[in-house]
């Protein structure tokens, strides 16, 4: 894993950042030989007056750890989380939030994220404990949403959960087995839905505020895990939202 929390690897991770916000880089890492993608953030890059380093790929690699780094990286400021006041004076329509509780897997909290952002979550809230970091590794596995959607760092979800019930959203947690599948439950209003951590689940504060609960019915022997869980939950409320 890269020992620098503020770096980003990947093609995709780079290149949304530096769409979204180029003021975040502090400087561009390329591999020697880089491909025309590569050569395209390059030139992006240079454009934002953004500095640009040449390393050896084994080095660039070994900074990403495991994952493919692609040929590019980059140093950045620590990221930026999102005022959730901010995010809900913006948005012009029907929120959809999407609390998540306990996920401290950075490969499982990068793919809700990239999820949420396909879907069209206009934010997401993590706690401040139980959580993984917004680090190289979930920024890489999100492939590039973490630039897309705003993520807020909450002191107490129960807090916030109970401002947005006050506000009139729907709190949906999903919990396991015997309540109603989120097709039968209207999620096109002000809503926020709320998954936990594959052990443990939703905290017991934030099940018991909830407005209702929804499980997934099981068709066979195995689980999904709560990227999985999550993909389904917000399709389902971004076609309710489609078609209503």
């Amino acid at each position: 894993m890269a020992k620098d929390r503020n770096m980003l690897f990947g093609i995709h991770s780079v290149g949304e950042w530096l769409r979204a916000d180029p003021s975040r880089f502090e400087s561009l890492l390329v591999a020697p030989g880089g491909n025309d993608r590569v050569q395209k953030l390059v030139n992006r890059a240079r454009d934002c007056g953004i500095p640009v380093e040449t390393l050896p790929k084994q080095r660039l690699q070994g900074m990403a750890g495991p994952r493919n780094a692609q040929g590019v990286g980059a140093r950045v400021k620590p990221f930026p989380y999102a005022d959730l006041d901010l995010v809900l004076e913006a948005v012009e329509v029907e929120p959809l939030l999407l609390i998540v509780d306990g996920v401290t897997d950075p490969g499982n909290l990068g793919a809700i994220i990239r999820s949420a952002a396909f879907f069209g979550v206009h934010a997401i809230l993590l706690p401040r404990d139980r959580s993984a970091i917004i680090g190289p590794v979930v920024e890489r596995s999100a492939a590039g949403a973490a630039a897309t959607v705003p993520i807020c760092q909450i002191n107490s979800l129960l807090g916030a959960l109970q401002m947005l019930l006050q506000r009139g959203f729907i709190g949906v947690a999903s919990v396991v087995g015997g309540h109603p599948h989120p097709a039968e439950q209207d999620l096109t209003g002000p809503v926020v839905l709320m998954v936990g951590s594959e052990g443990k689940g939703l905290r017991p504060s934030l099940r018991k505020a909830a407005t209702l609960k929804t499980s997934l019915p099981s068709v066979g022997p195995a689980s999904l895990n709560v990227s999985a869980f999550a993909g389904v939950l917000l399709y389902e409320a971004a076609r309710q939202r489609r078609d209503s």
